[in-house]
């Protein structure tokens, strides 16, 4: 049962259905649109997130589903040149679950406790006094871990897009990895300095 498990969970689109990954995807895209209307951070790139204004729930949706839909959009394009059977909607799928892995990220980086200690902490840092107290000194080391927790899954983000592309296109080439990686780099640079998102 838990080699189960653990297949469904870091192989998911051998072991779980297409419907089941696309429930859960865009369950996945709700929770970080509420989660980036809740703690105010915007995810301003495919895998950029910063902490901004406020926003309402309907723009951080909005701006989710540009991130979502241009990915998904341009890896189809990809796809087809590689496979003409490519359906949009499985690579829709597999672009929703790997950003469960920034749904991850927003739990980590923006909850109010977290944004707290770097509120108290980043002035001290910038300043050049590294005198801390005890407190301070956990707040930075638990700081730490969470940024490096957070590049783990940034890693594991590309690791699922590659995983589900690859079946999505029918591919077993190495190269088509890279231009999914490529691709996705460009275009998350794009969105950076384009910003085409509301609020």
């Amino acid at each position: 049962m838990k080699a189960k498990l653990w297949k469904r969970i870091f192989y998911p689109f051998e072991n779980n259905t297409s419907n089941a990954l696309l429930v859960v995807g865009i369950l996945g895209y709700l929770g970080l649109s509420l989660l980036g209307s809740q703690w105010d951070f915007i995810s301003d790139g495919i895998i950029q997130m910063h902490s901004s204004k406020p926003r309402v729930l309907w723009q951080v949706l909005i701006n989710n589903a540009i991130n979502s839909l241009s990915l998904s959009v341009l890896l189809f394009l990809l796809a087809r040149l590689v496979y003409s059977k490519t359906r949009y909607i499985d690579v829709l799928t597999v672009v929703l679950i790997s950003q469960l892995c920034l749904l991850i990220n927003g739990l980590l980086l923006f909850n109010p406790a977290q944004q707290a200690a770097q509120k108290d902490l980043i002035p001290i840092i910038l300043k050049g006094d590294f005198t801390l107290n005890e407190i301070q000194v956990n707040q930075f080391v638990w700081m730490t871990i969470l940024g490096i927790l957070a590049l783990v899954f940034i890693f594991y983000f590309f690791v699922l897009l590659i995983q589900g592309m690859k079946i999505a296109m029918n591919s077993k080439k190495g190269y088509h990895a890279v231009f999914i990686i490529v691709f996705t780099l460009l275009l998350d640079i794009i969105l950076w300095i384009v910003r085409p998102y509301l609020g």
